[in-house]
């Protein structure tokens, strides 16, 4: 897989720590995002916030996906449920 460095971001202007840090964490969002994971995404929102090892862009760009991923996925649905909902939706035709 290719690291990204995160949009906008100039090599130059950040560390490779960094680089491998924000590559985690945009790995991460997209799990939470996948098996429902509101609050894991609410909590991941909250250390990025604090997490001064990341270039302003790459945190800035963290947060929007965070924001992004807790606003697609529905309110009140046990993690359980919508998991299992989006395993098995490509079982069935209609």
């Amino acid at each position: 897989r290719k690291i990204s460095a995160g949009p906008n971001v100039p090599l130059s202007e950040t560390t490779p720590n960094a680089i491998v840090l924000y590559n985690a964490l945009l790995k991460q969002i997209k799990i939470a995002l996948n098996v429902g994971g509101r609050r894991a995404l609410a909590s991941m929102r909250q250390k990025t916030q604090v997490l001064r090892e990341l270039h302003p862009k790459q945190r800035q760009h963290l947060l929007l996906l965070c924001d992004d991923a807790i606003a697609a996925l529905p309110q009140d649905v046990p993690v359980e449920t919508l998991a299992l909902s989006r395993l098995s939706s490509g079982l069935y035709v209609q």
